[in-house]
């Protein structure tokens, strides 16, 4: 089944053509913007790289070589066949085989979400240290638009901002139990790491108290919300009400500074 998907990738076309294009519509804007600075022969790390179809846009529209690293063999092995680059067959949760300080880029697009928020913020604290210093990650579709929605939604109908809602009803008091009466909403928010800048956050303060330290590392971030950073203001309306699962949630851009 993976492997005819890549077959159909062949005619620009993964399992739907809409989002293969949504997805190469948001890297060419995200190489053309944040990762602009790369010239012909940087390298890039493409962490849950599938098919290959990023790193081939990659070589072929900018000149630019790359390593892929996925779990799935089909995907792997067609991608060594038929795209540009070096592509592994790995678990991506482990990345003490790569060189630190290595690439001058990295990206990710629809993977980190198949892990918890706890996993992912240990795996882009590893993907920080592949970087090297001034360079930098881009690393899109982290949560479903629906999640996203769902529970910023629910926190403005309880009246607060997100800070003070998390603080009230999520930290574990003395006795280390959260509010019963939100626990599955402060759960999903840590599963999807939203709302994205408190989660990263703290993700990133304790990266910096941590493991970081020690290897003398720091880094920035910032978040956008996908529809409004690769979507024009014109198309907005008709693909959320023709293309809904088209909606992804929101990418992560990080800068290495150390």
């Amino acid at each position: 089944e993976t492997h005819n998907m890549c077959e159909l990738n062949t005619t620009l076309h993964w399992g739907n053509k809409h989002r293969t294009a949504v997805t190469k519509c948001a890297f060419i804007t995200v190489m053309s913007t944040w990762l602009s600075y790369l010239k012909p022969g940087d390298r890039i790390l493409d962490w849950g790289s599938g098919c290959g179809h990023k790193l081939d846009w990659a070589y072929h529209l900018f000149g630019v070589d790359g390593v892929g690293v996925d779990l799935i063999h089909k995907s792997v092995a067609w991608a060594s066949e038929h795209s540009h680059g070096t592509h592994c067959q790995a678990d991506g949760r482990n990345l003490t085989w790569l060189p630190q300080n290595h690439f001058d880029a990295v990206i990710s697009f629809a993977a980190l979400l198949h892990l918890h928020g706890s996993e992912a913020c240990k795996v882009v604290g590893g993907l920080v240290e592949k970087l090297r210093p001034g360079a930098r990650a881009w690393l899109g579709w982290l949560a479903p638009d629906g999640v996203l929605s769902d529970v910023q939604d629910k926190i403005r109908a309880h009246g607060d901002t997100f800070l003070q809602f998390w603080r009230e009803f999520c930290v574990p008091d003395g006795h280390g139990k959260e509010d019963p009466r939100v626990t599955g909403m402060c759960a999903e928010g840590r599963r999807w790491m939203v709302p994205p800048d408190y989660q990263w956050e703290v993700c990133f303060d304790r990266l910096r108290l941590g493991r970081w330290r020690r290897l003398k590392i720091d880094a920035g971030f910032h978040t956008r919300h996908e529809l409004d950073a690769f979507v024009d203001p014109r198309d907005r309306s008709q693909m959320k009400r023709n293309q809904p699962e088209m909606l992804a949630g929101y990418s992560l851009f990080i800068e290495r500074h150390a």
